[in-house]
């Protein structure tokens, strides 16, 4: 039998790179507080602004959530670039570079053989 079936502690899932859904929720809100709806924002919009994503809502976060959108990108968020994606792609860079100064190379030498 496994030690955490009587938890009493409530877990939170995180999601990407150590932040939770709540956590970005809690980013959501906050950020459109601070921008212009200082009373905290509403439960629904109307249907124009929020077909545009204009105006923030309640509502759009429940939907987000319903349709799995882990990574809220609904509601404006993007997922984060991990440190070795940032490796790879330098890696592929070096390789191209390399290629080309090969070519260079070969062209130049085959010149100077004539």
């Amino acid at each position: 039998m496994s030690n955490a079936h009587w938890r009493t502690k409530k877990l939170e899932e995180p999601f990407e790179n150590g932040n939770s859904l709540m956590q970005k929720i809690l980013v959501y809100t906050k950020t459109w507080e601070k921008r212009c709806y200082k009373d905290g924002i509403p439960d629904e919009v109307p249907k124009k602004l929020f077909v545009a994503k204009r105006a923030p809502s309640y509502k759009a976060i429940a939907l987000a959530i319903l349709s799995n959108d882990h990574n809220l990108h609904s509601l404006g968020f993007s997922q984060k670039e991990s440190h070795l994606t940032g490796l790879l792609y330098e890696e592929s860079a070096k390789r191209k570079n390399k290629k080309k100064h090969e070519k260079k190379l070969k062209r130049w030498l085959s010149e100077k053989g004539r």
